[in-house]
């Protein structure tokens, strides 16, 4: 039970840095308003699809975040890497949006070891972070973060 528990956590907090990092606007133009679990299911012993609905307040203009991908970090040893579809931003709107996303356990890493997160706190886990921020007119700019704490991520 504790690990469905964290593994909905790694894809939340990986879908919600994603709308976060974006950086198509000025900061606090979009906000992550809530985010909910709609499905999830596994794939295998090391590996778990999910879709989930994130809702964006976004006051600026409209993009599409793609090419997400992304790798957690427990105790700075690689430990689950991600990755989520595209999704389109509407601009200057608040829209429920559904994520689809996938991760997968690194080599090395058991279920024990995934298990024992329980007992982790966020001062020990870490995300790298890549997308593409695309505009409608064809501007686009990556962004990329590395080693960034679940501390940092929730006051960017």
């Amino acid at each position: 039970m504790k690990a469905v528990t964290i593994r909905k956590h790694f894809l939340s907090v990986a879908t919600a840095v994603a709308f976060l990092l974006a950086g198509c606007s000025r900061p606090g133009d979009i906000n992550i308003l809530s985010h909910n679990i709609d499905s999830i299911s596994p794939d295998g012993l090391r590996a778990v699809s999910a879709v989930i609905s994130l809702t964006v307040e976004n006051n600026s203009i409209g993009f599409t975040l793609s090419d997400i991908e992304g790798t957690v970090y427990v105790k700075d040893r690689d430990f689950a890497t991600f990755t989520a579809d595209p999704v389109r931003i509407s601009a200057r709107t608040t829209e429920t949006y559904p994520v689809n996303c996938a991760a997968s356990l690194c080599e090395g890493v058991s279920l024990f070891d995934l298990i024992s997160l329980a007992n982790t706190t966020s001062d020990d886990m870490k995300v790298d972070f890549r997308a593409v921020a695309r505009t409608k007119s064809g501007l686009k700019k990556k962004v990329r973060y590395e080693k960034v704490s679940l501390e940092d991520l929730s006051k960017k």
